[in-house]
C-alpha cells in the first residue's frame, strides 16, 4: 500500500500484503477495501477517514492519530472526506484449516529410508 495506491485505477486502493504496512492516499471517490482483515489496524494520518464494516451500523470516523482495529473478517471499506492519508498495518497471515494441518504433518514427516544394497 505504500503510496502505490496512486497507480490503482477506478478509485480503489490496494491494501498491503499480509505482515506488511504502509500509507495510502485517499480522496473523495477513492476507497480502500479490506477483506479477511481481522487484526488489521487503520490509523488516520491526515484528513478525515470513514471506516464502515459490511452489515454493521457502527461506522467509525478517524481523525489524525486515531486508529481502528478490525475485529473480524467482515469486509471493510475505508473512504475519505477530502484529501486524506491512512496508515494500514496488516498482521501476518495465520495458517488455518488444511494448511495448518499440512504444516504440522510436514514437521513430523520422517526422512525417507536409505535403499538397501
Amino acid at each position: 500500500m505504500s503510496a502505490r495506491a496512486a497507480g490503482v485505477p477506478s478509485g480503489h486502493a490496494a491494501p498491503p500484503p499480509p505482515g506488511g504496512s504502509g500509507c495510502v492516499a485517499l480522496d473523495h471517490g477513492r476507497f480502500l477495501r479490506l477483506r479477511g482483515a481481522a487484526g488489521t489496524t487503520v490509523t488516520g494520518v491526515t484528513g478525515l477517514l470513514w471506516v464502515t464494516r459490511d452489515g454493521s451500523w457502527d461506522d467509525v470516523l478517524l481523525l489524525p492519530d486515531q486508529r481502528f482495529r478490525v475485529p473480524d473478517d467482515v469486509p471493510v471499506l475505508v473512504s475519505a472526506f477530502g484529501p486524506s492519508v491512512a496508515q494500514v498495518v496488516v498482521p501476518p497471515r495465520r495458517a488455518t484449516g488444511w494448511r495448518r494441518l499440512a504444516g504440522l504433518l510436514r514437521g513430523r514427516a520422517r526422512p525417507p529410508l536409505a535403499a538397501a544394497t
